[in-house]
């Protein structure tokens, strides 16, 4: 018989992994414990509640027993249901999507607060790509809820999408033989951006992003590096309060993708814009993810800190996460 996905969880969660047991930590909220930090902070394991540490040393849990305390500790990570952390911008529950037979995507709970960047990371085909397109109100979901900032991305799109930004690494919104700054217009005019605000963000972007000398130039004529600059700018012209990123430094150079990173997150600083992203590359979330969310198989398998991953083995991050994909089997 094969054995549930909880189980399986549970059974991987409690294998060695790396050589040690593999520590998770579960954001509590102050609703959660009393007299622990505000939610979103990580408290040491002497103030969790008993089923979110580890098994003492020397004290050996069936699978199953451990099985249960997982699914424990992801729910409690997750959020409960009817109980949200302090001001999320976004709430999804019981969210699938099926292509043909397959299930890309099927989040239970998450939500993600504001102001904070947080990215998703898991394999190919993990479903990373579906998810934040049914945030962003392009995939319709086959089932499930999700309110961000008040709105159903795929029920209140126009309201939505003037509120959201969006940058896929392998797709293109500048129009191709064009000079940039046409295309800077063209999106003024689309999400009807007042001119002061227009002349005011296109001023700072320009000064941030360095495109002084790229505005002239057709998007066919740009370097990889650059097109993702001008790219970036582009979702941020109309103020956006939520900017989603799906691999915005592929392909890049070091060069370039420092300068994505440093922007990105000089913008959360500045403007307190909300950031999701999806990555690959382990040093974008070294250097941008407050929170992190490993996917797998369409599902939230942890939702901590790149520190928790760490926890889980001794040699390099990737290292690391590609022995946990092992271990969750995805």
């Amino acid at each position: 018989m094969r054995k549930s996905t909880s189980q399986q969880a549970g059974k991987h969660a409690a294998d060695d992994f790396g050589g040690k047991p593999f520590e998770q930590q579960a954001y509590v909220s102050e609703a959660d414990t009393p007299g622990a930090p505000a939610s979103g902070s990580l408290t040491p394991e002497a103030d969790l509640p008993r089923w979110a540490t580890r098994a003492p040393e020397g004290e050996k849990l069936e699978s199953t027993q451990y099985a249960d305390r997982v699914q424990h500790d992801l729910s409690f990570v997750k959020g409960t249901p009817g109980v949200p952390k302090p001001d999320p911008i976004l709430v999804a529950d019981n969210i699938t999507r099926k292509f043909g037979g397959v299930t890309a995507v099927d989040v239970q709970h998450f939500e993600i607060e504001r102001h904070g960047i947080t990215a998703l990371i898991g394999p190919n085909g993990a479903g990373k790509s579906s998810t934040i397109k049914i945030l962003s109100g392009i995939l319709t979901p086959d089932s499930g809820t999700c309110v961000i900032d008040g709105r159903v991305p795929w029920k209140d799109r126009r309201a939505h999408v003037s509120q959201i930004g969006v940058v896929f690494g392998q797709r293109s919104q500048l129009w191709w033989d064009v000079p940039v700054i046409d295309s800077f217009e063209l999106i003024r005019d689309i999400y009807a951006v007042t001119e002061d605000v227009y002349k005011r963000n296109l001023r700072d972007l320009t000064d941030l992003l360095n495109l002084s000398e790229l505005l002239k130039t057709p998007a066919r004529s740009l370097s990889l590096g650059q097109r993702m600059r001008c790219e970036i700018a582009a979702s941020l012209l109309h103020d956006p309060r939520i900017l989603f990123l799906d691999e915005p430094t592929i392909g890049l150079d070091a060069v370039s993708k420092i300068a994505v990173r440093e922007f990105v997150l000089d913008m959360n600083k500045r403007r307190g814009t909300t950031v999701i992203l999806t990555t690959h590359d382990m040093q974008d979330v070294e250097a941008l993810a407050q929170r992190v969310l490993l996917i797998g198989k369409g599902r939230i398998l942890l939702d901590g800190t790149l520190d928790d991953i760490r926890r889980g083995g001794s040699g390099q991050i990737d290292e690391t996460l590609a022995a946990l994909y092992k271990q969750f089997d995805i």
